[in-house]
């Protein structure tokens, strides 16, 4: 039931302290020995056993406000760019942990985390989330390594569309940390494609939201101009105002 926790030791190092009343749970925890290899004659560390280690969730602490707290209190969802596409997938968007990640989306969950206020990131997982539901249409599958970089491209290209400040060189270091990492497959054009998929995915989405609310307006007004122009009050009640 936490995204955060850490042993009475390791919260007094950052200014926290477990509440009054508030309890510990335990893990499993590796133990390592150093051993001397044979073969090489180095030095190396290998499992020796388990132990259990105690832990406090950050919600059971109090103290020193940590760093991605701050952050979290910063994000305004409300403001992110094509939040409203977001919502109409049903995928939740707040402000929580993401381990070393600065955002991240679990398509189970459908559930945006953002551990940040880059627009960008946001896009990033966005894109993610569109993917998915074209993946699940379609009923097709991709390497896990290319759809980051789709997902990445795709942010990019959404960024600079909508307005958003676009660092291409972070998209850039992105992208290259994941070529050559497994089964990656350098394909650019079909990069491209699935880029061009999401863009049209949320032009639907915009699409369809503009062709209903234009609907609706159209059945208020056929149903007011079915209303008999009656006024409020009796003409009677004014006759001898004077104002």
């Amino acid at each position: 039931g936490t995204r955060d926790a850490r042993t009475f030791n390791a919260w007094k190092e950052v200014g926290r302290i477990p509440k009054k009343g508030s309890h510990s749970f335990q893990i499993v925890a590796p133990l390592f020995k150093t051993e001397k290899d044979n073969a090489t004659d180095e030095e190396k560390r290998v499992l020796s056993g388990f132990t259990l280690i105690n832990e406090f969730r950050i919600e059971d602490t109090e103290g020193k406000e940590l760093p991605y707290q701050t952050r979290m209190k910063e994000l305004k969802t409300e403001e992110l760019p094509l939040i409203d596409v977001a919502q109409k997938l049903g995928i939740k968007v707040k402000a929580d942990l993401c381990g070393m990640a600065e955002g991240s989306f679990s398509p189970f969950e459908r559930v945006i985390r953002m551990n940040c206020t880059d627009k960008q990131v946001f896009l990033h997982e966005l894109s993610h989330g569109i993917i998915a539901e074209i993946k699940r249409k379609e009923k097709i599958t991709l390497e896990y390594g290319f759809e980051e970089i789709c997902a990445e491209l795709s942010s990019a290209f959404l960024g600079s569309l909508y307005g958003v400040d676009v660092d291409l060189q972070q998209t850039k270091a992105y992208i290259h940390g994941w070529a050559g990492k497994g089964h990656v497959a350098w394909k650019v054009i079909e990069a491209v494609e699935w880029v061009e998929k999401v863009y049209q995915f949320i032009e639907n989405v915009k699409k369809n939201n503009s062709q209903k609310e234009e609907k609706a307006m159209r059945k208020t007004t056929k149903i007011a101009a079915k209303q008999p122009n009656v006024l409020p009050f009796k003409t009677e009640d004014f006759k001898d105002r004077t104002q």
